[in-house]
């Protein structure tokens, strides 16, 4: 699966603006990568040598 982003670009006076437009599916991509156990940490959610 690929998720793309889009951006808008529009004039606003001497201005250039580039708005990011929301990315579509991402509630469903993560709701089947939870299903597929594909979310899991791939770093320790502690670090051994943490101190308080």
């Amino acid at each position: 699966m690929s998720l793309k982003s889009a951006v808008s670009i529009s004039l606003d006076g001497n201005n250039i603006v580039i708005k990011a437009q929301p990315r579509q599916g991402w509630a469903e991509a993560a709701k089947r990568a939870y299903e597929n156990g594909d979310d899991e940490l791939l770093i320790p959610d502690v670090f051994e040598d943490w101190t308080w």
